[in-house]
């Protein structure tokens, strides 16, 4: 999408349509995430305050449950915002494992439920995290050799996750 549509809008690093509640969230350069209602994109939403990360957003994704929730990654953080209340309810990092996250994934039956994972290749994992108990994750999985790329998670069968990882695996 060129930065030209948008009013105020730079260069974006990635970008998610919500098909139900027609909003579009983008992050970009900078730690900075907005977002647009589509029946009124000359008033972006800024869901928040800026966070001090100073780094790219690498991944947007909705709550496949809770329509005014989304979370997004940067700087090696995942960061849960609420659109109602315009502010992040939490930030959430790995500092055990030092994981560095760089895409997320929500579970699509359990709305507190996500799937972090690291492109870094010295932490080739993905960690399941629930949001009522944050300080850790709940499950880490292990099984590639190199950072992993992208995820999903079945919305079909919520025991079935996929992985594609620089290893080629």
């Amino acid at each position: 999408m060129s930065p030209s549509l948008l009013p105020g809008a730079n260069t974006f690093h990635t970008c998610l349509y919500h098909l139900q509640a027609n909003f579009l969230a983008c992050g970009s350069s900078d730690s900075e995430v907005t977002v647009w209602d589509v029946t009124n994109l000359s008033a972006p939403i800024i869901p928040g305050k800026k966070l001090s990360l100073g780094a790219d957003v690498t991944c947007v994704e909705f709550n496949r449950q809770v329509e005014h929730i989304f979370a997004s990654t940067c700087a090696g953080h995942c960061v849960v915002w609420d659109l109602r209340k315009q502010s992040s309810i939490m930030t959430i990092s790995d500092t055990v494992s030092r994981m560095k996250t760089s895409n997320v994934i929500w579970n699509p039956h359990v709305a507190t439920q996500l799937l972090l994972s690291s492109d870094n290749d010295l932490t080739p994992w993905a960690q399941m995290w629930d949001l009522r108990y944050a300080t850790s994750p709940i499950k880490t999985l292990e099984g590639h050799q190199r950072g992993v790329l992208k995820t999903a998670w079945c919305v079909h069968d919520p025991n079935l996750l996929i992985t594609t990882a620089k290893d080629s695996k």
